[in-house]
């Protein structure tokens, strides 16, 4: 997956310099300006409604959903899973303030169902759709997405393909009244794209199997385009060059943008990054990849993307193994994704994968997370402003008080929380995190689900 790449650059050493540096190389793209830039977010949890269109309790899948009130008063929520079958149910529950919830999808809506979400509430509460499953009975693994805020008629994956030992589907979901007639283009490195149109009826899911539109063999991303609002998913399922399966999913970005923020980012001898990037306009464009690395120091280098296309960036290539964050910079709007394939700690191989953040924020969310036994979970937060940034977490415990906790993350750098330290074992847990400084952050976990499927998940906290 490696592509030819310019000549990295290390930006100077010295804090004063490099900050001038970064000023001249990059003025209107590097995150570490003072002033409060366009996208980024300074609001408050004000959402009360939650998509998702991937879903599934067949054999050898376990869904949950999680979700977290982090408001002082209860909130009273809906969920209406809309089935493949076109069949609704509705389930109601009250989430008390200040706390977390978790639910079974199988216990609601039975067996054998392949459902997507809609889940709404009278007060703010965050939701995540955490999964386990054992893909054909032999890739074993998990993932997690936080919901979709709203509907979109305009999704795209920069991550995708069709090599073999991979499985790759997308999942869309038409909450809507009118069915949703949706066109697809898978764009490839090269010049030779695939298209495909289908059809979603109303208030029901429907999902694509990539490989029977495009062949054996292509790495690529998608856009779907819709006439009505949709949701849209991408869950993948592998067998990571013949060692290392599992699977990932994300819910799409509903726009190109210049600027892509990742927290989390790791190579070494049992952990390949990949960075996806997708140019779906008409223009080619030049991504610039800065590496925000320990203590500080920054690297970056310049990646070519023509139009109507992807490429594969990999770090290693880069920087080397490294523990690191990203900002991705672009010359024209695309969509970034960083795909991750681990054997953690030798024992717990799979894959995770997201959708990068597409602003900093002083507020972020994690409605799911775990310190139960067979759970190893952890906090990676950014900052890539020009000061260092105090971060406080308030956790909320399930069935038990919250904890607070405090943290200095240092200017032009990424800093790791072991969560299973800070709160101790035993606890399901959700997270709000307010920072001085506008940052990032991405919540990896591993695990061993019932001391049987091994593997691991990550997500970008929700920045309202």
């Amino acid at each position: 997956m490696r592509l030819t790449s310019n000549r990295i650059t290390p930006i100077v050493s010295i804090c004063l310099v490099m900050f001038a540096c970064l000023a001249v190389l990059a003025p209107n793209c590097w995150a570490g300006v003072s002033a409060v830039r366009p996208g980024q977010k300074t609001g408050t949890l004000a959402n009360n409604t939650w998509y998702f269109a991937e879903g599934t309790t067949r054999p050898g899948f376990e869904e949950w959903i999680t979700l977290q009130n982090p408001g002082d008063s209860s909130s009273h929520v809906t969920i209406t899973f809309m089935m493949a079958d076109g069949y609704n149910q509705d389930k109601t529950l009250d989430v008390a303030g200040h706390s977390r919830t978790t639910l079974s999808v199988a216990a609601i809506i039975g067996p054998n169902r392949d459902a997507s979400m809609k889940i709404t509430s009278d007060k703010p509460v965050v939701a995540e759709r955490p999964m386990y499953f054992s893909y054909k009975g032999v890739w074993n693994g998990g993932d997690c997405a936080i919901g979709a805020t709203a509907t979109a008629t305009t999704w795209y994956f920069a991550e995708g393909n069709t090599r073999p030992g991979f499985d790759e589907y997308l999942c869309v979901l038409n909450p809507g009244t009118t069915q949703a007639k949706v066109h697809i283009e898978y764009m490839t490195p090269g010049s030779l794209n695939y298209f495909q149109d289908v059809t979603v009826q109303p208030r029901t899911r429907l999902t694509v199997k990539v490989a029977d539109t495009v062949p054996s063999g292509q790495d690529e991303a998608a856009t779907l385009t819709s006439d009505q609002p949709i949701v849209a998913e991408r869950p993948m399922y592998y067998d990571f060059n013949s060692s290392i399966s599992g699977g990932d999913n994300v819910v799409g970005a509903t726009a190109p943008q210049k600027d892509w923020y990742f927290a989390e980012g790791y190579t070494s001898a049992q952990f390949w990054t990949y960075l996806c990037l997708q140019n779906p306009g008409d223009t080619a464009a030049t991504a610039r990849v800065y590496y925000l690395l320990a203590g500080g120091k920054v690297m970056y280098n310049d990646y070519p993307i023509g139009s109507k296309s992807r490429i594969t960036v990999d770090p290693r290539q880069d920087i080397g193994d490294a523990e690191f964050s990203i900002v991705v910079d672009s010359s024209q709007a695309i969509v970034a994704e960083r795909a991750m394939y681990f054997d953690y700690k030798g024992v717990w191989a799979d894959g995770h994968d997201v959708v990068g953040a597409s602003a900093q924020g002083k507020e972020v969310y994690f409605a799911e997370g775990t310190t139960l036994a067979g759970f190893e979970e952890y906090a990676c937060i950014m900052n890539p402003n020009n000061s260092s940034a105090q971060v406080t977490f308030e956790i909320e415990v399930e069935g038990a008080s919250p904890i607070t906790a405090g943290f200095t993350v240092a200017a032009h750098s990424r800093y790791t929380v072991n969560l299973n330290q800070t709160v101790g074992p035993n606890k399901n847990i959700s997270i709000k995190a307010t920072s001085d400084q506008t940052i990032v952050i991405e919540r990896p976990m591993y695990f061993d689900y019932h001391g049987a499927w091994a593997g691991g998940s990550c997500v970008v906290g929700y920045m309202p």
